[in-house]
């Protein structure tokens, strides 16, 4: 049997290597676009590629101020300020804001406290799956596992993010909540319970009765799923908009989501199913589910839709964007970031060189 904890291990260093690779390609595509338009000096090419995310800093000139970050975030910081020609670009991708290869480290060192971590989820969890059958007048739904591939995951690494270059506003895992023996507020507490109650007042504050609401009605739209507990683990935002967001989710498919099809729509359900779905979706599981509140869920992500059955499943999907995009999509994404609701192929830009909508 194969042991969960390397199996996790080997899926991190594989999403590692592929999200690292795709954004060095992200890169080194609109470098060869910038080149090619022959512009005359470096200074003009470097302000190019600064309006996509995380470069905002690029060949600004200047100093990182002395009270914002640590020393390490202020000499990142100049390095990019910095930069005078374009083909160093790629050797500063390291010092951009995110993780290029889209691993956060762990918070969690040892097995004790990602222990505390799995034990105060499913406490929580418990508590709101009983809240939620008792508020729709049904029956407590029994226990709730513990996410235990999760704590495997937090072993390896604390959030798995795309930095989102390209401005598409996907959003990251990050199911840690800054929670760990680290972490300033922790390490005011008396004890274990204590320690643990910190954790669990910050997932009632993000997973609040809104956000519930949110989760709940973007999932079950259609009763597509049956969710009986879950959080929230990040949201991908361009300009003060959220366009997707992410839950770690206990849910199954919904038994009588195909019911009700009409006959007339049985072209449309064949097609529904060459969609690449997660392919045990009638079992109760913790899943990783992206989604979005102002379009059909589930919609069409990457060639599937976005919920799977494991973690692991979810990082080999995760830094598959880059087969997904074009030169026009990236312009698309571009000019809806710059506020622009047109795909024609101008490359209008908005004047005085700024970040679109105060992005970095």
């Amino acid at each position: 049997m194969a042991d969960p904890d390397r199996t996790m291990q080997q899926a991190i260093a594989r999403f590692r290597t592929r999200m690292a690779a795709a954004n060095h390609r992200f890169v080194q595509d609109r470098m060869t676009e910038i080149e090619a338009k022959n512009l005359p000096t470096e200074q003009e090419k470097l302000w190019d590629l600064s309006v996509y995310r995380h470069f905002n800093k690029l060949a600004t000139g200047g100093t990182a101020p002395a009270d914002q970050g640590t020393d390490e975030d202020r000499r990142k910081e100049n390095r990019l300020r910095a930069a005078t020609r374009l083909s160093d670009v790629p050797s500063l991708l390291d010092c951009l804001p995110v993780p290029a290869d889209g691993v956060k480290p762990p918070l969690l060192p040892t097995p004790e406290w990602r222990a505390m971590y799995l034990d105060t989820i499913q406490r929580v969890c418990q508590r709101q799956a009983d809240d939620w059958a008792a508020e729709e007048g049904q029956n407590p739904p029994g226990p709730i596992p513990r996410c235990d591939e999760l704590g495997h995951f937090l072993a390896h690494a604390s959030a798995a993010i795309d930095p989102d270059f390209r401005y598409a506003g996907i959003a990251p895992f990050d199911p840690s909540y800054r929670w760990g023996p680290d972490d300033d507020i922790v390490k005011r507490c008396a004890d274990k319970a204590e320690i643990c109650d910190v954790l669990a007042k910050r997932l009632e504050l993000v997973n609040s009765p809104d956000t519930t609401d949110l989760i709940l009605g973007a999932t079950l739209l259609d009763d597509d799923l049956e969710v009986q507990a879950g959080f929230l683990t990040g949201w991908g935002n361009i300009g003060e908009h959220a366009e997707w967001f992410s839950a770690y989710l206990y849910c199954r498919g919904a038994e009588d989501s195909d019911s009700d099809s009409d006959s007339d729509s049985d072209s449309d359900d064949e097609e529904e199913q060459q969609i690449k779905d997660a392919a045990c979706l009638s079992e109760w599981r913790w899943r990783v589910v992206l989604f979005q509140t102002e379009e059909d869920n589930p919609r069409v992500l990457y060639g599937r839709r976005p919920r799977f059955d494991s973690i692991a499943e979810f990082l080999e999907w995760y830094p598959s964007w880059i087969e997904d995009l074009d030169a026009r999509k990236v312009r698309s994404l571009r000019k809806h970031a710059w506020g622009c609701e047109t795909d024609c192929d101008s490359d209008c830009e908005e004047p005085g060189h700024e970040t679109p909508l105060g992005i970095c």
